[in-house]
């Protein structure tokens, strides 16, 4: 007579085993999950040099070093860059340095880098016109945005004059508005308009609010809270990718500009794309700080700006705001989140090694006890 026994984990224990399992999922989740497939950058314009960098990134390969699959989003809408990235269309964004506004007013943005030193922004007028300083322009008819170009009116503002001492005409974001008369100085790019107004034979004059004492920065880098907090490492490497896109731009802008005008932008000549690269390269300084290095301080500064001019009102904090203040805790909290999680998964194998150990050793124990009362039955069993 034969007895085979077959022992079963008990019901509880696979239960608390499966709890585990669904409890290490939770917490590894987020710290091991996959990168996601497509990182979108928004762009502030449609393509042209101003993104060398992030061109540069994505043709020497610099993304796909750091594991990510990049596209670009050119600006289409009136909406700004950022509102991609709090609506989910995108995941970085480049936009100007209001996005500082934007943070003051409530939006979850961080500042990852500033791309541009200082900014672009300036007032033009035409040489020879009777107008080479911001207090020629009193009474004048000048096309800009006072909640736009921030940097103009902090200029116009620095140089004691009223909001109103000028007539703000509506922007068409076009310099033949300037060379027809139709206004006497408009808010332009350093990196563009000056050339266009060349083109048509007309010398242009430039008024920097940096030469008024109005320093900011230009083009940044953006992203959101969120993505920081939920995949710190996936930022750094499109940070890193991003700095070295940009100062292989910097160094190569003969080629860029041919590989800008062959694949991004077509329709906008080469001649043109290196006016643009020769201005960026006054606002980038490659030369003299690292590519992004940003400065507190001149965000305090700069936010402080927004209060006079009225733009912002109430308190003024920045903090979360500024990557590079809050790089490091980010940084080491993920890295306490990954060691807990690592330790629980060890802990957890333990367990599970120290619990299907004894399952084996009370089965064999079982087996043989069967096996001798079987035995033994056999045995006093008559034939």
């Amino acid at each position: 007579m034969r007895c085979r026994t077959v022992c079963h984990t008990p019901p509880r224990l696979l239960q608390a085993l499966a709890a585990l399992v669904v409890l290490l999922i939770v917490c590894l989740g987020p710290a091991w999950s996959a990168p996601s497939p497509k990182i979108r950058l928004q762009l502030k314009w449609r393509h042209q040099f101003q993104f060398a960098g992030y061109y540069a990134a994505l043709e020497q390969g610099y993304f796909r070093e750091e594991g990510l699959d990049v596209e670009f989003l050119e600006r289409t809408t009136g909406d700004a860059p950022v509102d991609s990235l709090l609506a989910g269309r995108a995941e970085f964004a480049v936009d100007a340095p209001s996005v500082l506004v934007r943070r003051l007013t409530g939006d979850p943005l961080v500042v990852l880098a500033a791309i541009f030193q200082h900014s672009p922004s300036m007032l033009m007028s035409v040489r020879g016109s009777g107008i080479g300083m911001p207090h020629d322009l009193v009474g004048k008819r000048v096309m800009f945005d006072p909640a736009f170009d921030v940097e103009v009116s902090a200029m116009i503002a620095a140089e004691g004059m009223k909001p109103d001492a000028v007539e703000v005409v509506p922007h068409s974001w076009s310099v033949e508005d300037l060379a027809s008369g139709r206004v006497d100085a408009m808010s332009a790019y350093i990196t563009s308009e000056p050339y266009l107004l060349r083109r048509m034979g007309l010398a242009p004059l430039v008024m920097r609010p940096l030469d008024y004492g109005v320093d900011f920065y230009g083009d940044c880098l953006v992203t959101t809270e969120r993505r920081v907090r939920e995949d710190p490492e996936g930022v750094e490497s499109f940070l890193r990718a991003v700095r070295r896109g940009w100062a292989h731009a910097m160094s190569h802008p003969g080629e860029m500009v041919d590989l800008i005008h062959a694949k991004y932008a077509p329709d906008i000549p080469k001649e043109q794309l290196l006016f643009e690269a020769e201005a960026m390269r006054e606002l980038v300084r490659p030369d003299l700080v690292e590519i992004g290095h940003m400065n507190p301080e001149r965000w305090r500064q700069m936010a402080r700006t927004y209060a006079r001019l009225g733009i912002v009102s109430g308190r003024l904090d920045l903090s979360g705001f500024i990557y590079s203040e809050i790089k490091e805790e980010v940084l080491a909290r993920r890295e306490r989140l990954v060691r807990v999680s690592v330790a629980v998964l060890l802990a957890a194998v333990c367990v599970g090694g120290c619990v299907a150990g004894v399952l084996f050793l009370f089965n064999a124990r079982l087996g043989r006890k069967v096996q001798e009362q079987t035995a033994a039955l056999a045995a006093s069993t008559p034939e």
